[in-house]
């Protein structure tokens, strides 16, 4: 049976948040942002860890305003590897090789250490309990999940069973796609996890949070720390109504001299599903066919190599043009491109030709 917390929503401002994976400094920003307040209830949907370079500056930025405002934080995934360490599981090996943004190496780092210098997970841990014992105990007591008035709050999803608590561990923070599955609980269920635009293969590129009345589902994972565009999302709920705001990291904002409307060309490549049939080359993009997403798609010809005796995109690549009119201001994600900029605006990203701006 899964942790679960009831806590209530009612007349609070209340803001959600989800996948913010160590990046203290945007949340720093995004709470700013929001003029976050004592008054306020802040959510924090699993994922704090991880990823990021200041999962410990983060932790302990929280558990201090934890003192003084009123703030619930479910466990992700990634914050479940404390827990893996706090266990003695040796499977952490290969984890602290390939991941040199963890918790676990900031906390020794802190001391002067480095996890090849013990002889075994069993070591690591008893000496990161008996110099972070405060952190390690925060984590080690976060719900799965939160439970209020008309929400679920859970970190991946929930299982489809007479009494959703009895959800296991792993999908409780770790359910793939868990918006594709739905659910069949009268309450709205909130979830991070999933990076919002590994959902939109079909759809024009966007980062926002998803808010599905019909299917009850809320997803909040702006993709932070694990996509190269992604941004921090926090959803506002005030009055009934949600609010969107989200912070990224890009740095470079220019003005639209020319408007440009394209509606033709939308749609998202994502991991895993690079490989794709040339369909139809042209100076700037090329027609192409994924037979995983059963769609076409216009990818711009930088993002596409002929490796394994397959077409394959390079990376996560949008094959949506952008909509912009004069004087918008937008992020340039990728000036690097023959004839178009992949740019940004209020969390959607496209193409645009250079002459835009």
């Amino acid at each position: 049976m899964l942790h679960t917390q009831t806590i209530s929503l009612n007349n609070q401002r209340t803001h959600m948040m989800s996948d913010i994976h160590g990046n203290l400094k945007l949340f720093k920003k995004l709470l700013a942002t929001l003029h976050y307040s004592a008054n306020d209830t802040l959510i924090l949907n699993g994922d704090v860890c991880e990823k990021g370079q200041d999962s410990l500056g983060l932790i302990r930025y929280i558990m201090d305003l934890c003192h003084t405002h009123r703030i619930y934080t479910t466990l992700g995934n990634n914050d479940a590897i404390l827990l893996h360490l706090l266990n003695e599981n040796e499977q952490l090996v290969p984890y602290l090789e390939r991941q040199p943004h963890s918790l676990i190496h900031e906390m020794l780092r802190e001391q002067n250490r480095e996890w090849k210098q013990f002889s075994s997970i069993k070591e690591i841990a008893q000496f990161c309990l008996d110099h972070y014992h405060a952190e390690l105990e925060w984590i080690q007591q976060l719900p799965h999940a939160l439970e209020s008035e008309d929400f679920i709050i859970i970190h991946a999803g929930i299982e489809i069973k007479n009494d959703w608590r009895e959800t296991s561990l792993t999908n409780a923070y770790a359910f793939p796609s868990f918006y594709e599955h739905g659910h069949d609980e009268e309450k709205t269920v909130i979830v991070g996890h999933w990076p919002i635009s590994n959902y939109l293969s079909r759809e024009k590129s966007h980062l926002n949070p998803i808010i599905d009345f019909d299917k009850r589902i809320i997803c909040l994972d702006g993709g932070l720390q694990v996509k190269s565009i992604g941004q921090l999302n926090a959803l506002t709920l005030q009055d009934g109504l949600f609010d969107i705001t989200y912070v990224d990291e890009c740095e470079q904002i220019k003005e639209i001299v020319h408007s440009f409307v394209d509606e033709s060309k939308q749609g998202t490549i994502n991991w895993p599903n690079y490989v794709v049939e040339k369909r139809e080359q042209q100076e700037h993009f090329t027609l192409c066919y994924s037979a995983a997403n059963k769609a076409n798609y216009w990818i711009k010809n930088e993002y596409l190599t002929y490796q394994d005796k397959k077409w394959q995109c390079t990376t996560d690549v949008s094959a949506s043009f952008l909509t912009v009119k004069q004087g918008d201001h937008v992020s340039i994600l990728d000036d690097q491109c023959s004839g178009y900029d992949l740019a940004k605006k209020d969390g959607y990203y496209g193409w645009i030709p250079k002459s835009c701006t």
